[in-house]
C-alpha cells in the first residue's frame, strides 16, 4: 500500500515505516513467545497492537477531516503519520509505565524481611531489561 499511497513521498514513507514497524514487532512478539519469555512478549505485541489500531484512527481522522471540511489533498499526508505514530507514543508509555511500576514493586522492601539491599531485588522481568540494558534507569544489579 505503501508505494500507490496518495499523498506523495510523505504519504509513502509514512505507511512504508508503518508496515515495517508492523512486520518487526510481530517477529519479536513472535520470538519472543517462542522463547517462552512472555512478558517481554507482551511488550512487543502492545507495540504491535498500536500500529494495528493505525488502521482505526486513520478512518476515525478520515472521516472527521471530512466532517471538518478540508480538502483531501491537504490533509491526507498528515493523516498518514497521525494515525499510527500517536498510537505508537501512547503504547511505548503505557509499556514503560508498566515496567517501571512492576519495578517499584520489585524493590519496595519492609524493613524487618530485607536481608538485602532493595537495589538487587528483581523480578525475572526486570532482569531480562538489565540484561539488555533497555528501559530500565537502575544499574544493574551485582
Amino acid at each position: 500500500m505503501s508505494f500507490y499511497a496518495f499523498g506523495g513521498t510523505t504519504s509513502h514513507v509514512a505507511f512504508c515505516l508503518l508496515a515495517l514497524a508492523w512486520l518487526f514487532t510481530a517477529y519479536r512478539g513472535y520470538t519472543t513467545a517462542r522463547a517462552r519469555r512472555f512478558a517481554e512478549h507482551r511488550t512487543w505485541m502492545i507495540r504491535n497492537f498500536a500500529l494495528t489500531l493505525g488502521a482505526v484512527t486513520l478512518r476515525i481522522q478520515l472521516g472527521s477531516s471530512f466532517a471538518a471540511g478540508l480538502r483531501f489533498q491537504n490533509f491526507y499526508p498528515w493523516l498518514a503519520w497521525t494515525a499510527w505514530v500517536p498510537n505508537v507514543l501512547v503504547a511505548e508509555w503505557l509499556v514503560r509505565k508498566a515496567h517501571h511500576t512492576a519495578l517499584r514493586a520489585a524493590t519496595t522492601v519492609l524493613p524487618l524481611a530485607a536481608k538485602e539491599p532493595a537495589r538487587s531485588i528483581r523480578t525475572a522481568d526486570c532482569l531480562a531489561c538489565h540484561a539488555k540494558q533497555e528501559m530500565c534507569p537502575l544499574p544493574p544489579a551485582a
